[in-house]
C-alpha cells in the first residue's frame, strides 16, 4: 500500500474530546463540588475544610496514573458494568485528617510513612470518598442519575486493562485543606462519560459569600481556544421573485430599528445581547446582557 494511502494510527487522546464550552461547564461542576464539601465537612465532622479547583487537563488513563504519587490512596468509582471507572485520588495527609475527625479526633492524625493502609483504614477511605461522591451527586443531577459508587480503594496503579489505559480522560486537580492540613485531590473521569453528562441538565448554582468562592486556573490549552463571535445586525425575508429582481441601489427593509438590541452569537449559539456603535472608526457592539442559562447579567463591554 502506498504511504499516502496508509491509514493514520488512531489517537486515543483525541477520542471523545470536549469543547471549550463543555470544559468550562465541567469546571463549574467541580467548583460546585468544592462548595458542597466546604459546607458538608464542617457540618458532619467539625473540621474546617476548603477545596479549590486548580486545573483541568485532557490525557489518557495511562498518562494520568503516571502523575500520581508513589502508593497513592486511589478510589475506584464504577457507574455500570460497561462504563470505564472514575478514579478519585486523595493525598494521605488530608485523607487521614478527615478519617481522624470521623472517629472523633481533631484531625491531627498523621498518615503512615512506611506501610500501606490497614483493612480498617481502607474501609474508612472507601467511606470518605463515597460520601464525597454522594455530596457531589446532590449538586449535579446528571451525575446522580449515573449512580456512581466506590468499589475499592487501592494503593497501586496496576490491575488496569491494557485497552482502558489508552482511553481519554479529563483529569482535574484540586487543592484541599482539612483543618491545618493541606494536600491535593485529583479526579479522572472518562471523556465518553462526561460527554453524556454534560448534555443533560443545567448547572445548579449555590449561593455563598465571596469568601467561599474558589478560583480555578484552566489548563493553558483551554484558555487559548478560539471561538467565532458574530453580531447579528438584522434579518430580511424576501420572496424568490423579489430576490431575483434586486439591483444595485435597491433598498431592503430590515426587521430591526437602529436602536434595537442585537444578538451576539458565540460559536453559533446566542450568548449576549448588545447595541451597535462605533469605536475608533470601526463598527462595534457593546454587550448589555448575558443570555446564558443562569440569567445573570454580563458586565458591559465591547466585542
Amino acid at each position: 500500500m502506498p504511504e499516502s494511502q496508509r491509514p493514520a494510527p488512531y489517537d486515543f487522546r483525541q477520542a471523545h474530546s470536549l469543547s471549550a464550552d463543555q470544559l468550562k461547564e465541567l469546571q463549574e461542576h467541580y467548583a460546585n463540588l468544592g462548595r458542597a464539601l466546604h459546607r458538608y465537612i464542617p457540618e458532619t465532622t467539625g473540621l474546617a475544610a476548603r477545596f479549590t479547583v486548580d486545573r483541568l487537563a485532557a490525557m489518557t488513563y495511562n498518562e494520568y496514573l503516571d502523575t500520581l504519587p508513589e502508593a497513592p490512596i486511589m478510589a475506584i468509582c464504577q457507574f455500570d458494568a460497561h462504563a470505564s471507572p472514575l478514579i478519585w485520588q486523595m493525598d494521605a495527609a488530608p485523607m487521614f485528617a478527615y478519617m481522624d475527625a470521623m472517629l472523633g479526633g481533631d484531625g491531627s492524625s498523621l498518615p503512615p510513612s512506611d506501610r500501606e493502609l490497614t483493612i480498617l483504614e481502607r474501609a474508612l477511605a472507601v467511606q470518605v470518598i463515597g460520601e464525597f461522591v454522594y455530596t457531589w451527586t446532590d449538586v449535579w443531577p446528571a451525575l446522580a442519575e449515573a449512580a456512581p459508587h466506590v468499589t475499592e480503594v487501592r494503593q497501586t496503579t496496576g490491575r488496569f486493562g491494557a485497552a482502558s489505559l489508552q482511553e481519554s480522560v479529563i483529569a482535574t486537580w484540586l487543592t484541599c485543606n482539612m483543618g491545618e492540613v493541606e494536600g491535593s485531590m485529583c479526579i479522572a473521569m472518562p471523556s465518553t462519560l462526561l460527554r453524556g453528562l454534560l448534555k443533560q441538565s443545567a448547572i445548579p448554582s449555590l449561593t455563598l459569600s465571596p469568601d467561599d468562592l474558589g478560583h480555578w486556573v484552566c489548563d493553558a490549552e483551554v484558555g487559548q481556544c478560539e471561538v467565532s463571535v458574530t453580531a447579528v445586525l438584522a434579518h430580511a425575508t424576501l420572496t424568490l421573485r423579489r430576490l431575483s429582481s434586486l439591483r444595485p441601489g435597491d433598498v431592503l427593509l430590515l426587521d430591526r430599528a437602529p436602536n434595537d438590541q442585537l444578538q451576539v452569537l458565540v460559536a453559533g449559539l446566542p450568548k449576549f445581547s448588545g447595541i451597535s456603535g462605533l469605536v475608533d472608526g470601526h463598527l462595534a457592539v457593546r454587550l448589555t446582557a448575558s443570555l446564558r442559562r443562569n440569567g445573570r447579567a454580563a458586565r458591559e463591554g465591547r466585542a
